[in-house]
């Protein structure tokens, strides 16, 4: 019952820092970089773009159906591209939406409760103190920004100060997620090695 209510208690500080975060400091945000004329750009996707997808760009032929002889030219068409620039990715919906849904919020708080509910189990198994099970839920933080934006920011280009927001985020998230688990979750006293 204990990994319950640490589940629910920590996956609620998170969602509420989520929302400090991305409201109230709004350091994530001033990482978004927007167009100063979007018309011709959404103009040209709208024209272009018939799917909703991640898509990257220079393109290239990723079918594996290409014969070796083309697939090598393919090769060096797309490092030629990718060398001469720009490149990018693009995640586009081709239809409207809320700017932000109920449905967004639910989801965001499901990710948040899973989560929480990771470093609960994690935290319940440590026979540590309170300081080094409430560090252990920013260490799990701080893996999930070096497993996931880190791989973002190396291979897809996204912004160092992206980068950077990302880990402040997840680290305090996790941080206060790991501080409810060690305060609900009780465990004797240990030195942390």
């Amino acid at each position: 019952m204990r990994i319950v209510i640490a589940t629910i208690v920590g996956g609620l500080l998170m969602f509420f820092w989520g929302f400090a975060w991305h409201v109230a400091i709004s350091y994530s945000n001033d990482q978004l970089k927007v167009f100063k004329n979007d018309e011709p750009i959404v103009k040209a996707m709208k024209e272009n773009i018939t799917e909703s997808g991640f898509y990257f760009f220079p393109g290239r032929d990723m079918s594996g159906m290409l014969s070796k002889v083309k697939e090598a030219a393919e090769e060096e068409r797309f490092t030629a591209k990718m060398k001469e620039g720009p490149h990018g990715i693009l995640v586009y919906t081709n239809h409207g939406d809320e700017p932000m849904s109920p449905q967004q919020l639910i989801n965001e708080f499901i990710s948040n409760i899973a989560c929480a509910l990771v470093c609960a189990v994690i935290i319940s198994k440590m026979n540590a103190g309170f300081l080094c099970r409430t560090i252990a839920g920013a260490a799990i933080g701080i893996a999930s920004v070096a497993a996931i934006d880190f791989s973002y920011w190396n291979w897809y280009g996204f912004p160092t100060g992206f980068l950077i927001a990302a880990l402040i985020e997840q680290a305090v998230g996790f941080l206060l997620i790991g501080l409810a688990c060690a305060a609900i979750l009780k465990r004797p006293a240990a030195v942390c090695p």
